[in-house]
C-alpha cells in the first residue's frame, strides 16, 4: 500500500490543459467547449472533467424527479479565449479552477455559466456526449435556439492521450497500487475459496490506500470461465467454491487520484494446468510479449492489431465463440491513462492509422478461449516514452498455478 506523500499533478497544469481545450475548440471552428462528466455515481464517466479541473464528488446520481436537476453531473464551460467555469453539486477534492458554481440544480448552473460566458449563440465543441442527459439537451435547445454543438469526443481523447511528465509519474504510481491490489487478490485463490474471497482480499488493500478508488473486479471461474463475468450483481460468483483445476481470471481496475490501473491475470486452482489450458496460457503470454515489444513512438493501432492476428494464426490458434470477434475487427488493448478511451488497438476504431505520439499509455489486453476449457485473459499496462516502452505491471506474477505466489 502506498502512503503519503504521493505524486500529484501540479495545479498549474490544469490551467494549461484548459488552454489546450480552448485551442482545440477554436481549431474545430467553435466558439468554445462544453465538457460533460459524471463524477457522482460513476467514476468511469468523469475523466474529461477531472483532467481539466481535478474535480470529483461522492454523491450518487439522482434522477430529476425532485427539486434537483442534473444532480451528480458536472459541466465545464470553456470559451475560445480560455475563460471557464465549473457547474456541479459539490466538491470533495481540491479543485483547480477559479469559477466554481455549486447547487442542487446543476442544470440551471450550467445554463447560467453558458450565458455568463457569452456563449449563447454560435457553435460549442461537445465533449462527454455519452453522459449528457436528454433533459439538459432539451433545456439547452430551449434556452439557446441559436447555439449549435459539434462532437469533439475523439479529438479531446487524442489530446489527453499524449501525456505530460507528471502524468507519466501518476501512471507509475497508479499501476503500482493496482499491482498490489491484484497480487493480494490472487494470493486468495485456493481450492475451496470463491471469487468473493478473491475480490475481498483485493478490496482490503484498495480500501486502505490513499487517493485510491478501486472500481471493480470482474471475474469468472470454474464452469463460467469462458465468460467475462458470471453476472452483474456482483461481477463475480461469491458462492461457488473453487475446485482443483478451475480457471479464474480477475480483471482488476480502478483509479489513483484520477489515473488508472487495469490489469488482469489467469490462474489455475490447486494443480498444474491441463495441456489445453497451457496452450491458451502460453499463447496469450507470448502474444502479449510480442505486442508489448512493438510499442514505440509512432506505432499505429493497425500495426499492433495485424501483428497480433498473424501471431494467432501462426501459433495454430483458431478462436471459437465467444471471442471470434477479436480476430474480426476487435482490439488487443486500449488507452487507460485518465479513463478507458482511445486509442483502441484495432482496425475498426477511428485513428487506426494515426501514429501514436509518446508519451502515451496503452494496455495489451488479450482473451484466448476454448469451448472445452474456458477463457484465458491477460492484461498488461504499458507506458511508452521517447526513450522506449515500460511494462508497469510486471510486479504481478505470471504464475500459472495458485499457491505458488509465496
Amino acid at each position: 500500500m502506498l502512503q503519503e506523500p504521493m505524486v500529484s499533478i501540479p495545479p498549474g497544469e490544469y490551467e494549461e490543459r484548459r488552454s489546450r481545450a480552448a485551442a482545440l475548440a477554436t481549431s474545430l471552428g467553435c466558439d468554445g467547449m462544453l465538457v460533460v462528466g459524471r463524477s457522482a455515481g460513476s467514476y468511469d464517466n468523469m475523466a474529461n472533467v477531472f483532467w481539466l479541473t481535478h474535480h470529483a464528488f461522492v454523491a450518487p446520481i439522482v434522477v430529476p424527479t425532485g427539486p434537483w436537476r442534473a444532480y451528480g453531473h458536472d459541466f465545464v464551460v470553456i470559451t475560445g479565449d480560455g475563460r471557464c467555469a465549473l457547474a456541479t453539486v459539490g466538491t470533495a477534492e481540491p479543485t483547480f479552477i477559479d469559477d466554481i458554481r455549486l447547487g442542487i440544480d446543476v442544470e440551471q448552473l450550467a445554463v447560467d455559466a453558458i450565458r455568463d460566458l457569452g456563449l449563447t449563440s454560435g457553435t460549442l465543441a461537445l465533449v462527454g456526449s455519452e453522459v449528457l442527459p436528454w433533459t439538459v439537451t432539451k433545456r439547452l435547445e430551449s434556452e439557446f435556439p441559436d447555439l449549435r454543438f459539434r462532437s469533439a469526443d475523439l479529438e479531446m481523447a487524442q489530446i489527453r492521450a499524449t501525456l505530460s511528465e507528471a502524468e507519466c509519474a501518476m501512471l507509475r504510481q497508479s499501476t503500482a497500487v493496482g499491482s498490489s491490489i491484484l497480487t493480494a487478490a490472487l494470493e486468495a485463490v485456493k481450492v475451496g475459496a470463491t471469487d468473493g474471497d478473491v475480490a475481498a482480499a483485493g478490496w482490503g488493500v484498495a480500501a486502505r490506500t490513499p487517493h485510491t478508488q478501486h472500481w471493480n473486479f470482474i471475474m469468472a471461474s470454474g464452469e463460467h470461465a469462458g465468460d467475462y463475468a458470471p453476472g452483474a450483481f456482483p461481477a463475480w460468483d461469491p458462492r461457488t467454491p473453487y475446485k482443483a483445476g478451475d480457471l479464474v481470471h480477475p480483471d482488476c481496475y480502478g483509479y489513483v487520484d484520477g489515473y488508472m490501473y487495469d490489469v488482469q491475470r489467469t490462474m489455475t486452482v490447486g494443480k498444474e494446468p491441463s495441456s489445453e489450458q497451457l496452450f491458451l496460457m502460453k499463447g496469450a503470454w507470448e502474444m502479449a510479449d510480442l505486442l508489448g515489444a512493438m510499442l514505440r513512438d509512432g506505432v499505429t493501432c493497425r500495426e499492433i492489431y495485424e501483428t497480433g492476428v498473424k501471431f494467432m494464426q501462426d501459433y495454430g490458434y483458431r478462436k471459437d465463440e465467444p471471442t471470434e470477434s477479436w480476430m474480426e475487427g476487435g482490439h488487443f488493448g486500449h488507452g487507460y491513462a485518465s479513463g478507458f478511451d482511445w486509442p483502441w488497438l484495432g482496425i475498426t476504431a477511428p485513428g487506426a492509422d494515426l501514429p501514436l505520439t509518446a508519451p502515451f499509455a496503452v494496455t495489451i489486453e488479450l482473451a484466448w478461449s476454448s469451448k472445452a476449457v474456458g477463457a484465458v485473459w491477460v492484461e498488461e499496462n504499458w507506458l511508452v516514452t521517447k526513450d522506449g516502452a515500460e511494462n508497469l505491471t510486471t510486479a504481478v506474477p505470471r504464475t500459472l498455478v495458485a499457491g505458488a505466489l509465496d
